[in-house]
């Protein structure tokens, strides 16, 4: 699911999970569509708090051919994401969406 957020721009999935950890959170917003390029930064962000959503990643999507991602990679990333990208993205107000997007990517990669 990772990949196709980042890579495939998954539209319907990322708007799907990323409204759906809103709900559980408690933070849903009256704004149904995001730009897409926000909305792969919300499930980002979202992924970080939300344990369901964790989980999700964790199990993928078997009927629609989402694989799921592989736990020592979903470990190292998990625990790598607020560190290394989250904080640092948060903390810098020149970085924009494409530098939030890109940073996670390389974590993916290199994770």
């Amino acid at each position: 699911m990772v990949f196709r957020v980042l890579y495939g721009r998954d539209k319907s999935i990322t708007q799907f999970y990323v409204c759906q950890s809103m709900k559980r959170l408690g933070a849903e917003w009256t704004v149904r569509e995001f730009e897409p390029d926000v909305a792969r930064v919300l499930f980002f962000l979202l992924m970080d708090k939300d344990m369901a959503l964790k989980q999700e990643v964790l199990k993928g999507i078997p009927k629609h051919c989402v694989d799921p991602l592989p736990d020592r990679k979903a470990e190292r990333f998990f625990m790598s994401l607020r560190e290394e990208v989250i904080e640092p993205w948060l903390s810098k107000e020149t970085l924009g969406v494409d530098d939030f997007i890109d940073m996670v990517t390389n974590l993916y990669l290199v994770v």
